[in-house]
């Protein structure tokens, strides 16, 4: 029964490791398609930068929750902090100013050096 246990947990380690690497490979991809919605969050149409926004919260969320369960808890940590920094500097018809969203976009594009 040990031996059924062990092998157990060796596939489902074997397993978690392929997942994590991955997410870690497609990480990159991720953070410029984030980092492009940080921009697009200022965009002078305002349902444009709205959509961005939102769009980018919810990536951001996600990336927050899903790191940390594939053992990424700096990154996870991470994108919590950029989701609550967007939450935070959103205007009032729901775009972030330019300056924030340049800065939001370069922190996004770091974001694969915690993987």
């Amino acid at each position: 029964m040990d031996d059924d246990t062990d092998g157990v947990k060796r596939r489902t380690s074997e397993r978690i490791a392929e997942v994590r690497a991955r997410f870690a490979s497609g990480l990159g991809q991720r953070a410029e398609a984030l980092s492009a919605l940080a921009r697009g969050a200022a965009s002078a149409d305002r349902s444009v930068a709205d959509k961005a926004a939102d769009d980018l919260r919810l990536g951001l969320h996600n990336l927050a929750g899903g790191a940390p369960t594939l053992g990424l808890a700096d990154l996870g940590k991470a994108a919590a902090a950029l989701e609550k920094r967007l939450i935070a500097e959103r205007l009032a018809d729901g775009g972030l100013e330019l300056s924030v969203a340049e800065r939001l976009a370069g922190d996004i594009e770091r974001l694969p050096d915690l993987a």
